[in-house]
């Protein structure tokens, strides 16, 4: 069965291949186990064979399938099962340009590769070093540029896309790659530092607005009944100066009145 195979998620770049079967003893080498697991399994990342004109097949991406099956040296577990027959992907070595052999070695081996491992043997990041596989191979780098990205020179989101299996930041990358910015990652960046300022922006206004709906809190009864008694002392003193005067008043009439008499 002949399918067009996706190396790259998130981008359209297909390969043509035709579906096989394999045992896991064929493709690695390791001895067969008691311990036989289903048949015709179907792995996330399937087993990419390689048919050279010579005669024999060529496995591109071991290390992913080791993962996938953990069979790792540090992560084998003994009496792990492994699978009777493996479900592989087959393409023929005259179909491809010498160009597109170096193009998927790399896109089945470290970059595929980062979906599963992060670190190799030696406690490397993957990561890195399938950025110094492409930097440090001038051939490889303009293939990938050529073949993926019309020619444009590997930028930052470049890379991002095409390390994608160890979910890396931006930055992380940039400072590892080297790479340049282009105008179309400005763009990205501006409009994410302007989303931030607005966020930022409507926050505070929704701090003010809580500051001025906070309601006034009632005056306190006996602060109330306080100043009223104090109002009211206020105004009954001039009425008790007043009725005094006039009580003085009235006594010094009688008084003149008396000695009159």
């Amino acid at each position: 069965m002949n399918i067009d195979i996706q190396p790259l998620p998130g981008h359209p770049y297909t390969i043509n291949a035709r579906l096989v079967t394999r045992s896991p003893q064929e493709l690695l080498g390791i001895s067969p186990k008691k311990n036989k697991g289903s048949s015709n399994v179907h792995l996330m990342h399937p087993p990419v064979l390689l048919v050279q004109d010579g005669g024999g097949e060529v496995l591109l991406n071991r290390e992913t399938v080791l993962a996938q099956l953990n069979l790792n040296k540090k992560k084998s577990k003994k009496g792990t099962k492994i699978p009777e027959s493996l479900v592989a992907c087959l393409i023929e070595e005259a179909n491809v340009s010498g160009e597109m052999r170096m193009l998927m070695g790399c896109l089945f081996g470290p970059l595929q590769r980062l979906y599963h491992e992060k670190k190799d043997a030696s406690g490397n990041l993957n990561w890195r070093e399938a950025i110094d596989t492409i930097k440090e191979n001038p051939p490889l780098k303009f293939c990938i540029e050529k073949t993926l990205f019309n020619g444009e020179e590997l930028s930052t989101r470049h890379y991002v896309l095409l390390l994608r299996g160890a979910n890396l930041s931006a930055s992380s990358i940039a400072r590892k790659s080297g790479a340049k910015k282009t105008k179309r990652d400005n763009k990205k960046s501006k409009k994410s530092n302007t989303n931030n300022s607005k966020k930022t922006f409507n926050e505070k206004n929704e701090v003010q607005l809580l500051k001025c709906e906070k309601p006034i809190s009632p005056p306190n009864d006996s602060s109330e009944v306080l100043k009223r008694k104090e109002n009211k002392a206020g105004l009954n003193r001039p009425l008790k100066n007043i009725k005094k005067t006039a009580e003085r008043a009235e006594n010094q009439l009688s008084l003149i009145v008396e000695f009159d008499e």
